[in-house]
């Protein structure tokens, strides 16, 4: 496969560090490839950028794996962009769930109040990113990972024509979960 460069938008999450595992064990889809890890701090990076490298080390794997904590610079001319962040942090997702919770309404991130709070920070700082890909990596296509993914989606493709693909384990986490407790799979959808 041919080299590419990625840059992984919340490079610095918790999240990131099985993210950066599941492209590695891609191997030679991979291999020669850059990934550059993007987020806001600095020491978290530090952190994934080790074990990312670490893992590809393990692996005998031609990987550069980058840091920055400039958007505009990590996009430049990049091929692909993973975008898995949470504006706000864990406190906002506390405040969100919690205050609509004490209402008596649903407390998720994905949903409800909390879901519209959420996604109003997303969509801002995805309209950002968005306008840097434009300008910097034009012929960059984004897959998105970032909460909440259906409301972030109609945002961007209503407004850009950068190629935009979401997804969710929602889906694969339910089919898990049947499975684990024996549960059948639903066959249709008739009431």
């Amino acid at each position: 496969m041919a080299r590419i460069k990625l840059v992984y938008i919340g490079g610095g999450s918790t999240r990131a560090p099985g993210t950066v595992a599941s492209f590695i064990e891609q191997g030679e889809n991979f291999e020669g490839s850059e990934i550059v890890l993007f987020d806001l701090d600095p020491a978290r990076l530090d952190i994934v950028k080790t074990i990312a490298q670490k893992m590809a080390r393990h692996r005998g794997m031609d990987l550069t794996v980058s840091v920055s904590t400039d958007r505009r610079a990590a996009l430049t001319d990049c091929d692909a962009v993973l975008t898995s962040y949470r504006p706000g942090g864990f406190e906002a997702r506390y405040l969100d769930e919690s205050i609509s919770l004490k209402h008596g309404l649903i407390g998720q991130e994905t949903q409800g109040p909390g879901g519209f709070m959420m996604a109003l920070r997303s969509i801002n700082a995805m309209k950002d990113i968005i306008a840097d890909v434009e300008r910097v990596a034009p012929r960059a296509r984004v897959f998105n990972y970032t909460n909440p993914i259906n409301i972030i989606s109609e945002a961007v493709t209503h407004n850009s024509s950068v190629p935009f693909l979401s997804f969710c384990e929602g889906p694969y986490d339910s089919r898990r979960r049947r499975r684990a407790l024996q549960v059948s799979t639903p066959t249709s959808s008739t009431p």
